[in-house]
């Protein structure tokens, strides 16, 4: 996008372009570029994105999955060909007032002729399970974040692997991966070997109560190790979220609160990927 690259200090991504957006991602081409917009005046979210035509990349757009509703968190698969996010739009059989304070995950697959229209995850055939902060991996296994399966932690991790073309029952990572704190924002590598997550209210956090990232690595036993804070300079008072690392593995993204009270989602940052070699185990890679 016409950027210098950066080395080990994040800088921002983008500047103007990205006020107000968070969440982004891009396509495993690298010629799409989606993420969440809020508008703080009419207070609503949509998910919007730039596609790269000749070298050059459009101005954003409402992607056409997209609602009048409050749609965010967006990931996609690695192949390209599907988008889970998250939205207050009703389910079935539910009025949009039922619906206004509780999100779901949905989800729209690419056709030769665009998206689809989205539809609700199922897991397990289970519509009705609230989640957040989606990614996928290659073999289609969905990583997301919920607060309503009964689980000890606020919001904890969980994951619902991709079984004869359907969603299984979510099952939880965990307390290893997951803190006794809250667990938001989450990344996890297109092999499943490590996974990205802010955390709040966590008592080593350099910004307190703000949000930090942190990043924890799969075992071989499909276990995972103690999660690491990342530390500056990623992580600051202002609090980080949003972590997202580019198809190619080249590049750590995330959004930083730099409004003046700290509440402003508007800056997003990258920073060369490699930082995260520093946080690997010392004994060999951590699994695939």
């Amino acid at each position: 996008m016409g950027q210098r690259a950066p080395g080990m200090t994040p800088e921002e991504f983008l500047g103007d372009v990205l006020d107000h957006n968070f969440c982004s991602v891009f396509s495993p081409d690298g010629d799409e570029f989606y993420f969440a917009h809020y508008d703080p005046d009419a207070n609503t979210c949509s998910i919007e994105f730039m596609k790269k035509n000749d070298g050059v990349w459009s101005t954003p757009t409402v992607a056409s999955f997209s609602s009048d509703f409050i749609d965010n968190d967006i990931a996609m698969s690695t192949d390209g060909d599907r988008v889970v996010f998250r939205s207050n739009r009703p389910l079935s059989g539910r009025s949009t007032d039922e619906q206004r304070d509780s999100l779901y995950l949905w989800t729209s697959v690419r056709t030769a002729t665009g998206w689809t229209d989205a539809e609700a995850v199922a897991f397990d055939e289970r519509t009705d399970i609230p989640g957040g902060y989606p990614a996928l991996t290659l073999n289609g296994t969905l990583y997301f974040t919920t607060k309503e399966l009964g689980d000890p932690g606020p919001k904890d991790i969980h994951r619902s692997r991709y079984v004869d073309g359907a969603f299984a029952a979510p099952e939880n990572l965990g307390n290893t991966a997951n803190s006794p704190y809250g667990e938001g924002d989450l990344f996890v590598s297109p092999d499943g070997s490590f996974l990205i997550v802010s955390c709040y209210d966590h008592p080593e956090n350099i910004g307190g109560e703000a949000l930090d990232l942190w990043v924890s690595f799969r075992t071989a036993d499909d276990s995972w190790t103690e999660p690491a804070n990342l530390g500056p300079p990623i992580n600051t008072e202002f609090g980080e979220n949003c972590p997202t690392v580019s198809p190619d593995g080249r590049f750590l993204f995330f959004n930083r609160f730099t409004g003046e009270e700290g509440n402003d989602e508007n800056g997003t940052y990258w920073v060369d990927a490699r930082i995260l070699n520093g946080f690997r185990p010392g004994e060999g890679e951590p699994a695939g």
